[in-house]
């Protein structure tokens, strides 16, 4: 399953106003239909969550990464997700988790999305 990324702030913005959204400890989940044949995905990490820019970054690559890894993953709903926008807004306890638990909670939103809206 292949995935983009959102881009333009206009998308972003309607992902925002009309989504499904559910909060974890360290992210906030946001999903709309779209009309691409792909998942995309959009990675939002403001100035408040990480105030200096190598650790807002930080945040990115590692998002990024996970993203890579679970679509690889057979725990991945992705036949939920095809057609799909997802936001991931990074939270200020991001900054200081490790990786295996911004993963497990990026995983346990996207299929507590599945599960609550299906």
């Amino acid at each position: 399953m292949s995935f983009n990324t959102i881009k333009s702030r206009q998308d972003f913005l309607n992902v925002q106003k009309s989504s499904i959204k559910w909060i974890s400890n360290h992210l906030i989940v946001q999903v709309l239909d779209n009309e691409h044949k792909s998942v995309r995905f959009g990675l939002t990490v403001s100035r408040k969550t990480a105030a200096n820019a190598v650790d807002r970054n930080k945040i990115k690559r590692r998002l990024r990464e996970i993203i890579r890894k679970i679509m690889k993953n057979d725990d991945f709903p992705a036949d939920y997700f095809e057609h799909k926008d997802i936001v991931i807004v990074a939270r200020p306890k991001a900054c200081n988790a490790v990786f295996q638990e911004i993963e497990k909670d990026l995983l346990w939103s996207l299929n507590m999305i599945q599960k609550k809206w299906p």
